[in-house]
């Protein structure tokens, strides 16, 4: 799969590929059409998807300022393939999953899913981050690969996700570096 993968990134580089299957364990990630809305889920599903899906899609935290209007609508996008492919929900409302009033705002709604995000980075199928992120990223250095896309997306937060979220994290990794 990885051959045909490249090759259709080279007639799609902007598509999300979620019809091949090459994840290292082998788990399926086509849903039925059955799809949930993402309404009907509960508090807790919500949140861990939504963290599943900023984990993935840094560029959801992007402001739509600029050129950063066309990184965030991808991001939407991507956001709502991966909800639908991966866990049978139908998101029709992506652009409201980090910013809604259930949420609070923007900043508050991706700093409140840290310790969620923290969790994914670990169990999410090593695939799923190369088919998102278009690069190989070892899990442990997960958070710290966002941190960097996550700021360079946010151009008007009054301090970068780097200076709110995983600062445990970013103290041990500069302690072992």
């Amino acid at each position: 799969m990885p051959y045909i993968r490249k090759y259709a990134r080279k007639i799609h580089p902007d598509g999300r590929l979620w019809w091949l299957e090459d994840t290292s364990s082998g788990e399926e990630h086509s849903t039925d059409i059955d799809l949930i809305p993402y309404p009907a889920l509960d508090k807790a599903t919500k949140n861990r998807y939504r963290a599943e899906a900023t984990l993935l899609c840094p560029a959801l935290v992007a402001d739509g300022k600029g050129g950063n209007g066309r990184i965030k609508t991808t991001a939407f996008k991507d956001a709502a393939m991966y909800f639908m492919t991966y866990r049978g929900v139908l998101l029709y409302n992506a652009r409201d999953i980090n910013s809604a009033g259930s949420v609070g705002n923007k900043i508050e709604g991706v700093v409140g899913l840290q310790r969620l995000m923290e969790k994914a980075a670990s169990y999410l199928d090593s695939a799923l981050f190369e088919e998102y992120w278009g690069e190989k990223v070892a899990p442990e250095d997960r958070l710290a690969w966002w941190l960097e896309k996550a700021d360079a997306y946010t151009t008007s937060w009054d301090h970068k996700p780097s200076e709110l979220m995983f600062l445990a994290y970013q103290k041990e990794r500069n302690n072992r570096g």
